[in-house]
């Protein structure tokens, strides 16, 4: 607001000082709850306390300290600030005090010249011998001392007129200056110099926010990214490596059962979103992060059911109930979420123990129209919990569907458009290179690193997982199961096995016209093992125009369709497929 010019000391320096006074005090009993808590710090020793939530307690304790720290810092920069600007605020107004009364004096002066100015001209108006020697003469010379008078006290009044415009700027420059200090990086800490970049600036870098974060309190931290998905996006083009460095580099501490720090534990409280999601934040790290940010999410997800209408509303109601029994499995800890974002799709579960004695690890990925309601039905997941099952306890798998995948949303029949995604390579070169960085996002951690890896695709899913490989991701084997196809530009890798498991079925019908990624199919390709179509349970090849006969068996198309999703199930019917899949595994 633009400062007014009649009045540019208006204002309450007194006012200003007593409020100083008054955040004094409030500095005193700051003081006096930090020295509290330093002593309780100091008392809680091993020897005082040794249970499991002494961690925990002293995490916050920390915390609360650092808070407060800050927060004392930056009152007591505003109150330095409020006082010099309440210092220049009265030298404002003792200036336009003395201005104001000169200026009154000068334009009574010149009224006073201008109404004697006007009585002379009254008594001796102009004419022949006005300025002559007589009375005429006399006239004349006052009459020009009137208007000097007049012109000196015009010029006056200018130069008051001049100063009063002077202090405008002044107080302009000082309002501007007090708010400065008061919102600036010194006195709100490093958070004001992410949240108070003008309008237009460059965006901050990655690199730049891990620098920040480094010094940001745990508050900061959840504030930065309570409301604003700018940060995280910067955050996400880093690479996996740099960000783990960071976090190795954090401050050392006793781990919890998450091989967490102190300041780490810390942090995945305060932001989950952010950790939860963050690639190159240990694995474990992100499962403890989305477990918090699911605790979370079941309570918005209570609050959000108990406002739907229970009849006109009951599929939206259905909807939030499954995806809260299955969060509600995520906090207690029965399933562990390493990506969850319902809002774009993302949802990455692992399923088995990872720790150092883990040996192999397994991405899963599914196929055309998968959904993250198939993860809330157990649907998705069950290959991977059956290799899992079947292994010496030492196989951990990452079912992965990462952001939306080839005809999401849609439904097979009668709307086939689906078909267009999960056979266009550029779709799929975009899906590629995401799974790519997911596998650099796990290979930084060191309790994956070195294992042995194997991707499992299910349909479209071969088609995500070989373009991730062209993007750079490397595994062990690699698996189709009833696979698409390749993009042209994929070759296997040197270093890789590859094999495809399969029943014929209508994708392998479809294969056989070459429309389906231009005849590039798992078992047209050299590099692909494969043994004979399994058998399922009812012949592919049985064409019955009438399915309704018992004993009659199925239409081919259903049959067909039947197998090609029988291959991603932990059913009797498939046992014999997983089995020989595993012992190729295990070769």
């Amino acid at each position: 607001m633009a400062t007014s010019r009649d009045d540019p000391g208006r204002g309450d320096p007194t006012g200003i000082r007593r409020l100083v006074a008054l955040r004094e005090d409030t500095l005193l009993d700051i003081a006096s709850a930090k020295s509290m808590m330093t002593r309780v710090g100091e008392y809680v020793t091993p020897e005082v306390w040794q249970g499991g939530a002494k961690q925990a307690f002293m995490t916050t304790l920390s915390s609360v300290h650092s808070d407060l720290s800050t927060l004392v810092f930056g009152i007591e920069l505003h109150d330095d600030a409020l006082r010099l600007y309440a210092s220049k605020l009265e030298a404002i107004q003792d200036t336009h005090a003395e201005l104001t009364i000169k200026q009154a004096r000068a334009e009574a002066e010149r009224a006073a010249a201008t109404a004697d100015l006007f009585s002379l001209t009254l008594q001796y108006p102009s004419g022949p011998g006005l300025s002559g020697a007589g009375e005429g003469g006399i006239a004349d010379a006052l009459r020009r001392q009137g208007l000097r008078t007049i012109e000196t006290v015009e010029h006056e009044i200018a130069v008051l007129e001049e100063r009063r415009d002077q202090l405008v700027v002044e107080r302009d420059t000082i309002d501007a200056e007090c708010i400065a200090a008061l919102t600036g990086v010194g006195a709100l800490g490093p958070l004001a110099s992410i949240t108070l970049r003008p309008i237009g600036a460059e965006p901050l870098s990655g690199d730049d926010l891990l620098r920040l974060m480094s010094s940001l309190t745990l508050s900061d931290i959840a504030l930065l990214f309570a409301d604003s998905s700018e940060p995280l996006q910067a955050l996400h083009g880093l690479d996996p490596a740099t960000v783990r460095l960071w976090w190795d580099n954090l401050a050392p501490g006793p781990l919890d059962a998450y091989g967490l720090g102190p300041v780490q534990a810390a942090l995945v409280a305060a932001a989950p979103k952010l950790f939860g999601a963050l690639d190159g934040v240990p694995v474990l790290a992100r499962v403890r992060a989305n477990q918090i940010a699911a605790e979370r999410r079941v309570t918005e997800l209570t609050r959000r059911i108990a406002t739907l209408d229970p009849v006109s509303q009951r599929r939206l109601i259905d909807d939030a109930c499954r995806e809260r029994e299955y969060l509600a499995r995520a906090v207690s800890g029965e399933i562990q979420l390493y990506v969850y974002d319902k809002t774009t799709s993302r949802i990455v579960e692992m399923v088995g123990t990872l720790d150092g004695d883990t040996t192999h690890v397994v991405t899963y990925v599914p196929g055309t129209l998968a959904s993250m309601d198939d993860f809330y039905r157990n649907g998705t997941q069950q290959v991977s919990s059956w290799l899992h099952d079947n292994s010496d306890g030492h196989t951990v798998a990452f079912v992965y569907k990462d952001g939306k995948f080839a005809g999401e949303g849609r439904e097979w029949y009668p709307d086939i458009a689906f078909l267009d995604e999960a056979n266009s390579p550029s779709f799929t070169r975009a899906t590629g290179a995401t799974l790519a960085r997911f596998q650099a996002g796990i290979g930084v951690d060191p309790l994956i690193a070195g294992t042995s890896s194997t991707a499992i695709g299910h349909s479209w899913g071969l088609a995500n997982v070989t373009a991730s490989e062209t993007a750079g991701a490397r595994y062990d084997r690699v698996i189709s199961l009833a696979g698409a196809g390749m993009a042209p530009e994929w070759q296997p890798n040197p270093g890789t096995r590859y094999a495809d498991f399969s029943y014929y079925d209508i994708l392998m019908l479809a294969q056989e016209t070459g429309q389906v990624w231009n005849g590039n199919n798992p078992r047209a390709h050299d590099a692909f093992e494969h043994g004979e179509y399994f058998e399922g349970p009812r012949p592919a090849t049985y064409i019955s125009p009438t399915p309704t006969h018992e004993g009659q068996g199925f239409p081919r198309v259903f049959v067909m369709t039947e197998n090609h999703g029988l291959v991603a199930q932990d059913v009797p019917e498939n046992e014999p497929l997983l089995q020989e899949m595993n012992e190729w595994i295990l070769r």
